[in-house]
């Protein structure tokens, strides 16, 4: 399984203004279903671009993988798979997150 090459992923999409405040630094969260994430940030920015044409306010989730993942093997994240070829978005190199996975938001900038 490859290992991003800036140990980030990234998402894009819409966001509601109400639900802003839900994210915090330090809050985590559990997402119910697969989270698909791409190497690539210009892929995520892409799909907040649709987000934005389509009326929402646009959002970008940067998600950050432990450093030492690219080394050491124990580190790795274990519920994630890399649909290499897979993906319908050419070019994403997406990292698809299994469901019920959980995050924790490091900091938030509107």
């Amino acid at each position: 399984l490859p290992f991003p090459p800036d140990g980030q992923c990234y998402r894009g999409g819409g966001l509601p203004e109400p639900h802003r405040a839900f994210y915090s630094p330090g809050v985590k969260y559990r997402v119910p279903g697969f989270l698909a994430t791409s190497f690539k940030k210009d892929k995520a920015r892409e799909f907040a671009g649709r987000a934005f044409a389509n009326g929402h306010p646009p959002v970008l989730y940067e998600v950050v993988l432990d450093p030492e993942g690219r080394t050491v093997l124990a580190k790795r994240c274990k519920q994630v798979n890399y649909l290499s070829g897979l993906s319908l978005v050419p070019g994403e190199e997406e990292f698809l997150f299994a469901p019920y996975s959980v995050f924790t938001v490091e900091s938030v900038l509107w």
